[in-house]
């Protein structure tokens, strides 16, 4: 099998976001009178907008609607908007300089949750990820997102390759289960323990010790 794609998540993959998604999550919840401990966000992780905006119905309580649950997401993207453009969010340790050596060999692409608009294009601005990458695929792309396979067929059919050419890069459990649906070989990244919530662990799953072992890894792989 040669690989020739590589396809990327972006939040806790490539760029420290989670930290920053929990606080803002916790005070827009504040500010509409719910007071959570952080470990209260931790199932959104990785998620589409569809499942995450149910939870948060369910964490507002009550007979709360929809439109109460966007509003907060609303409040939430204003208060990670200034979060990013007060320098809060960076890439995770040798991401570029890995980007960087795997562009000479494979077609990199990214398959993010993220919509493109207001936080997509910020983040890869913002982190000097943008110029790595041959294509984008965002959440607001697809009608059924991670831990569905939508977002990695996309992304596998934008490359122009075939699943069995193409690896997924992730750090949650509904992207790793996303990406293995897809039919795709998965590496989880060395910040994440998500791989352990596979029991037993698929073949087509393996850890990563450094994320810079992905270059030679990939090289024989």
């Amino acid at each position: 099998m040669q690989i020739k794609q590589i396809i990327f998540d972006m939040d806790g993959t490539l760029i420290d976001t989670e930290p920053l998604y929990q606080r803002c999550w916790q005070q827009a919840m504040l500010e509409a009178g719910v007071r959570l401990d952080l470990d209260a966000f931790l199932p959104m992780q990785g998620q589409g907008s569809k499942y995450n905006n149910q939870y948060i119905q369910k964490l507002l309580g009550g007979n709360a609607s929809l439109d109460a649950a966007l509003q907060v997401r609303k409040r939430r993207d204003e208060l990670f908007l200034f979060g990013v453009k007060n320098g809060e969010v960076k890439c995770f340790e040798n991401v570029l300089a890995t980007l960087a050596k795997l562009k000479e060999n494979f077609h990199l692409s990214l398959a993010t949750s993220t919509g493109i608009e207001p936080l997509g294009n910020l983040l890869l601005t913002s982190t000097e990820l943008k110029p790595y990458f041959n294509d984008l695929t965002f959440g607001n792309e697809v009608t059924n997102g991670k831990p569905e396979p939508d977002i990695f067929n996309l992304a596998v059919q934008k490359g122009g390759f075939k699943p069995s050419e193409a690896v997924a890069v992730e750090d949650s459990v509904a992207g790793l289960k996303s990406a293995l649906k897809a039919g795709l070989h998965v590496f989880c990244v060395p910040q994440s323990q998500a791989y352990l919530a596979f029991t037993p662990k698929p073949t087509e799953l393996q850890h990563l010790d450094k994320f810079s072992d992905l270059a030679t890894i990939l090289v024989g792989f």
